[in-house]
């Protein structure tokens, strides 16, 4: 989705004293040409590391199913899934099928993509009187401050349409940043462009050394032994320059023997520890980009410094970091679009996190055992947490049990003699 804000800009609120400092530094000196300028998602996208983090992300709040919850004043008055008359139909578009052209899971995951990349993910709520009829997620869209009117483009299955539209027809959802007047959300590729430059820099250097068979830089210096025995006079500048450019070539092209021509000497500078310092600098970038993300460093396949005791708890560092306020963000923009003030506090919308904090079979069965010992569970609602069938009612499997092994150290049952048998 294009946006008005664009990915990579200036701080228009910088201060005078900072940007005539940054132009006096620009002026001074210019950045070498082999800097590699990520400025596009496309770009960005392709660093392994970021690409990572983006679908981490992505799939993650994609797996936490969408549903449209009432209360059940019936059954213990707490949140349960509307299943009837138009709850049903909301709770299909939104964990089965927003559109004819997109499946949920898709259609999730691409608006979390939009958040983080361009800042923005704007769903157009298309409605039939009351009801609402699909989810289109926008290609493109702005909005005007003063009117807050939204002018969006989406795609249907019979064309491409654009329209304008209150800011009550449609979601937006905005990155973690927004702008000074809260209605733009700010790409988090902004803030890692510095990062991602580095990192995109240090992976051409990486495929330059491997084509190079090594990091390896010459002294090109005019030959003055050879000037000794009445060869001909220096070399003027443009021939120097010409030798280099020619010495250039052979070393990107990788030649294993350089053809030195004239009166020069070619002598090798090598540098060992460059390439350690380059496998180096490249771990470093990983870092910085988990950072900005906020996505453990494990999520990213960097197990370099893993200091998790189990994988549960790298899954809920990712989670209570950087999950959860997105979580919470999506829904608070579901509950004021579509629940609105009259609703609020007899139906909700709620991303379902179930899936995603599931133990191993062994911490299941401990959690359902402590749950059914102090009275929380009865046997079937345990066994239905298994998808196990539930036990027929004359069995007990609905009725609540406790556990009373517990004694008091002078209870009279630990000295008590034993009954006569009749």
């Amino acid at each position: 989705m294009k946006f008005r804000l664009p990915i990579f800009r200036r701080e228009a609120t910088a201060t005078a004293s900072s940007s005539q400092a940054e132009t006096e530094q620009n002026e001074g000196a210019s950045l070498p040409s082999n800097i590699v300028k990520v400025k596009t998602m496309n770009e960005a996208l392709r660093i392994p590391a970021c690409y990572r983090a983006v679908t981490v992300i992505a799939n993650t709040l994609s797996m936490m199913a969408i549903r449209y919850e009432k209360i059940d004043d019936e059954h213990g008055g707490n949140f349960r899934p509307h299943m009837r008359g138009e709850g049903a139909h909301i709770n299909y578009l939104l964990q089965v099928r927003p559109n004819r052209m997109m499946i949920a899971t898709d259609f999730w995951k691409r608006a979390a993509v939009n958040i983080l990349c361009e800042g923005n993910a704007v769903v157009y709520i298309d409605r039939q009187g009351l009801s609402i009829r699909a989810l289109y997620l926008c290609e493109s869209a702005s909005v005007n401050p003063l009117t807050m009117k939204y002018l969006i483009t989406y795609q249907t299955e019979h064309g491409r349409e654009t329209r304008v539209c209150s800011d009550d027809e449609v979601l937006h959802f905005k990155n973690d940043h927004v702008e000074d007047n809260g209605l733009n959300g700010i790409s988090t590729l902004h803030f890692a462009a510095d990062a991602l430059s580095l990192t995109a820099t240090n992976d051409q250097r990486a495929i330059m050394v491997a084509a190079r068979g090594g990091d390896m830089k010459y002294i090109l210096s005019e030959d003055r032994k050879s000037m000794q025995f009445g060869a001909s006079r220096t070399l003027t500048q443009n021939q120097k320059n010409t030798q280099k450019s020619k010495l250039q070539e052979q070393c990107e092209r990788g030649d294993q023997i350089i053809l030195v021509s004239g009166q020069v000497d070619l002598k090798p500078l090598s540098d060992p520890g460059s390439t350690q310092i380059l496998l180096e600098a490249r771990k470093q970038d990983t870092l910085a980009i988990a950072r900005v993300f906020g996505v453990p460093p494990t999520a990213l396949m960097d197990y370099t410094n893993n200091t998790y005791k189990a994988p549960e708890q790298g899954v809920l560092e990712l989670l209570n970091r950087t999950i959860l306020p997105r979580k919470l963000a999506i829904e608070n923009e579901l509950n004021a679009k579509l629940v609105g003030e009259t609703n609020f506090g007899r139906m909700r919308f709620h991303m379902d996190d179930s899936y995603l904090l599931q133990l191993d079979p062994k911490g299941r069965a401990e959690i359902a055992k402590l749950y059914v010992e102090t009275g929380v569970w009865c046997p079937n609602e345990a066994r239905l947490s298994n998808n196990l069938p539930a036990l027929p009612e004359e069995e007990g499997g609905n009725r609540h049990f406790v556990s009373t092994n517990l004694r008091p150290l002078n209870s009279d049952e630990f000295s008590a003699a034993p009954k006569p048998q009749e």
